[in-house]
């Protein structure tokens, strides 16, 4: 296979995987899609959690390979993502304030909520993610500049182990584990974030970059994937029936989501087309959609609907609404780009 033809293959399937997680990420924040718990778990708890994960190991490791032939790849990777940050973030400045008002908190600590919001849990939802790939980012750089890789790693994955309480909290209940994670959550809201979830997905995608030769990634890939995806739903299983505060970290979801990138990277397909559209498409779907899920929950407030109803209502504006945003600014540019 030539050089240019499993490019295409890469994001062909890599691309095809984004653009289905990117649908994920509206499940989660549609809110409940289903009146059954075990279908909502399903929906929420085991297709679309793997949405970040998979894009952060997948951020890691195109960055780590671009690094590697180009010194100042990481620097203008880092001035586009602050630029595209800061522009959504003042695109959603509106819902940020409207939200301040709801909570019905002095005024004067509205800077204060804006500078959280900016450099932690984004002024809208879906924004959390960029501090946090860029937290996470600094902190495993920072670490493999100054640490052997296996301290490394130990204390990535205990940072990781900590914040996976959450989800375990109904299993640790009245432990001291549960204990210090309620305080530390009284004041930090979420373990989501770029400390104890986002640098372990990074520092496995820049050694799947640095050593993607090595026997553990290489040969039996979708065997990997198999048994990997079997343990991660042994765990789902074990978590549906004591569910925690959350549920952000599976302790199998490392595992799969790697294996699962690892097979995207390497699957071979006929088919002529990269998928970048399929990319780009996914991309905005992630920027926009809060959108039309704010505009369909304000619009449907007052209705008599069950929140599941709501929630597949919110769901259907998003899909359909991020779709027609998305196929009008990826036409604009294919125009631009033409005259």
């Amino acid at each position: 296979m030539s050089s240019n033809e499993h490019n295409k293959n890469t994001y062909l399937m890599l691309s095809s995987f984004q653009y289905l997680f990117a649908i994920g990420v509206l499940v989660v924040h549609s809110g409940s899609l289903f009146e059954n718990p075990a279908y909502h778990f399903i929906a929420k708890s085991i297709f679309a959690r793997q949405a970040v994960p998979f894009f952060l190991i997948s951020s890691a490791y195109f960055l780590r390979k671009k690094a590697i032939n180009s010194p100042r790849a990481e620097t203008v990777y880092y001035r586009k993502l602050l630029k595209t940050y800061v522009i959504w973030s003042m695109v959603y400045l509106p819902y940020a304030f409207f939200y301040f008002q709801q909570l019905s908190l002095p005024i004067y600590l509205l800077p204060i909520g804006l500078l959280v919001g900016l450099l932690y849990v984004g002024v809208c939802y879906q924004l959390w993610y960029i501090p946090a790939l860029l937290q996470g980012l600094f902190l495993v750089k920072a670490g493999r500049r100054y640490l052997p890789s296996w301290l490394l790693f130990s204390l990535i994955l205990l940072l990781y182990l900590f914040g996976s309480i959450e989800t375990y909290t109904g299993y640790l209940e009245g432990t001291v584990f549960d204990t210090i994670y309620r305080s530390y959550a009284q004041v930090f809201l979420t373990s989501r974030n770029g400390l104890f979830f986002a640098p372990l997905f990074l520092y496995l995608g820049q050694v799947l970059a640095d050593k993607e030769d090595h026997p553990i990634f290489a040969g039996n890939r979708g065997w990997k994937v198999l048994i990997s995806l079997v343990l991660f739903l042994a765990e789902a299983s074990l978590i549906f029936t004591r569910q925690g505060l959350d549920k952000n970290f599976f302790l199998t979801l490392p595992i799969f989501s790697l294996s699962l990138f690892n097979w995207c990277l390497h699957y071979p397909t006929a088919v002529p087309w990269s998928g970048r559209s399929l990319k780009d498409l996914s991309m905005i779907i992630y920027f926009v959609h809060p959108i039309f899920i704010e505009l369909s929950l304000f619009a449907f407030r007052q209705d008599e609907l069950s929140s599941w109803q709501q929630g597949r209502l919110a769901f259907t504006s998003a899909l359909i609404g991020s779709h027609v945003i998305a196929l009008l600014f990826l036409k604009s540019k294919r125009t631009k780009k033409n005259i």
